[in-house]
C-alpha cells in the first residue's frame, strides 16, 4: 500500500483532487506538530506557582516584622488567583474560593477579600478594596475587620502576574 501517488496516478487526477491529498497530508502533518508545539509552550512557560514562592520566600522575615499576626501570599494573574501551596501560616485560614480579582485597568485591581479564620475566629470576607499594580502598593482603603485589619501589600510583578500579600498587623498597629 503506497500512501504517495505515482507520477501517472498524480497526471491522471483533477485538481480537486489534487488538493484534496495535498490537504489531507497537511492535516495528518499538522497533528504532530500541534503536540509538539503545545508541549513546548508549556514546557517554556514559567510556573506561577513557584514565582508566587519564591517572591514569598524573598520577603519572608520583611513580612514578618510587618504582620507578625500572619501573612499569606498570593499571586493574581489575569483574573485568578495563584496560592502556593505549603505557604500558610498553622493560625490562619483562608476560603480562597469566597474572594475575588478583578482588574479595572492597567494600573489598579479591585480585591473582595475572602472568608478568613484567623487565630479560631471566623470573619465573612466580602471587602472590596483596591490595589495599585506597583510594588509597595497598599491596599486602599483600609480593610475593617472586627478587632484586625488585614492590608493588601503588593511584593512583586513578573510581566503579568501581581504578587500580593495579605497581612494582619498587631492589634492597635498603626496604619
Amino acid at each position: 500500500m503506497k500512501l504517495l501517488p505515482s507520477k501517472k496516478q498524480w497526471k491522471s487526477w483533477t485538481l480537486p483532487s489534487k488538493i484534496g491529498v495535498i490537504g489531507g497530508y497537511a492535516g495528518i502533518l499538522g497533528i504532530p506538530l500541534t503536540i509538539i508545539l503545545f508541549a513546548l509552550g508549556n514546557l517554556l512557560q514559567p510556573n506561577l506557582d513557584d514565582i508566587v514562592r519564591r517572591i514569598a520566600i524573598e520577603n519572608k522575615t520583611e513580612l514578618n516584622k510587618k504582620y507578625p499576626t500572619a501573612h499569606a501570599v498570593f499571586g493574581a494573574y489575569q483574573g485568578t488567583r495563584i496560592v502556593p501551596s505549603g505557604q500558610m501560616p498553622k493560625n490562619l485560614k483562608i476560603d480562597w474560593g469566597t474572594g475575588k480579582i478583578q482588574s479595572t485597568n492597567n494600573n489598579i485591581l479591585i480585591v473582595t477579600l475572602p472568608d478568613i479564620i484567623l487565630n479560631g475566629n471566623s470573619f465573612i470576607g466580602g471587602n472590596v478594596t483596591q490595589i495599585e499594580k506597583c510594588i509597595g502598593a497598599k491596599s486602599k482603603p483600609i480593610i475593617k475587620l472586627g478587632w484586625f485589619d488585614p492590608r493588601l501589600e503588593v511584593i512583586g510583578i513578573d510581566d503579568d502576574l501581581i504578587i500580593i500579600a495579605l497581612g494582619f498587623p498587631a492589634y492597635n498597629q498603626e496604619n
